[in-house]
C-alpha cells in the first residue's frame, strides 16, 4: 500500500465539495437544440431562493403577526428586523443578477429562445411597486409626495424583482429547455 502524498491526493478530489458536485451534476437543460448554455441546479437555487424566503417570512408574519419585522421597536427587536429584511434584500439582489446575467447569456448564444432580461426585471419591479400602492390604498394613507415615493419604492424595488421574476424565468428557462 503506497501511502505517499500523490497518491492518496489523487483518490481523494478535493476541490469540489458534495454540495458543489450536486450542483453542478445534471444539466437542467441547454435549450435551442443544445445551443444555449446549460442550466445547473445552482442557477435554479439561486433564481428561486428568494421567492423561497419570502414565502418563508410569509409564514413567519401569519405565525407571529409580523412584530419580528417592525424596525421601530427598541433596539435588541429593530436588529433582528433589520437583519432579516437585509437577508431578503441580499438575496434578492444576488437572484436578480444572476437572472439579468443568465438572460443576457442565452440571448448571445446561438438558441432559439433570446430572453431580454429588462422584461423580467422591470415588470416585476413595476408589479412591486404597484402592490406597494395598493397596500397605501387599503390602508386609506395618503401619500403626501406621491413622485419621491414611488421613484423610491421603484428603486427598491427593481433589486427585489427576482422575488416575482425569479420563478416566472425559471419557467420559461426549463421551458425552452
Amino acid at each position: 500500500m503506497d501511502n505517499s502524498r500523490e497518491s492518496n491526493a489523487a483518490r481523494i478530489d478535493r476541490t469540489d465539495s458534495w454540495a458543489d458536485r450536486w450542483a453542478d451534476a445534471e444539466a437542467l437543460g441547454t435549450g435551442g437544440g443544445g445551443r444555449s448554455p446549460p442550466f445547473y441546479r445552482r442557477d435554479a437555487i439561486s433564481l428561486l431562493a428568494p421567492t423561497a424566503l419570502a414565502i418563508v417570512y410569509g409564514i413567519v408574519v401569519l405565525v407571529t403577526g409580523g412584530g419580528v419585522f417592525e424596525t421601530g421597536q427598541p433596539l435588541p427587536g429593530a436588529a433582528v428586523a433589520f437583519g432579516l429584511l437585509g437577508a431578503l434584500f441580499a438575496v434578492a439582489a444576488h437572484g436578480t443578477l444572476r437572472l439579468y446575467d443568465d438572460a443576457r447569456t442565452v440571448a448571445r448564444a446561438a438558441g432559439d429562445w433570446r430572453p431580454n432580461p429588462w422584461l423580467y426585471v422591470a415588470n416585476a419591479a413595476l408589479l412591486l411597486v404597484a402592490l406597494q400602492a395598493a397596500r397605501f390604498a387599503v390602508a386609506g394613507q395618503p401619500v403626501s409626495a406621491p413622485v419621491p415615493t414611488y421613484v423610491g419604492a421603484l428603486v427598491v424595488a427593481l433589486p427585489l424583482s427576482s422575488l416575482v421574476a425569479g420563478p416566472v424565468y425559471v419557467a420559461q428557462r426549463y421551458r425552452h429547455a
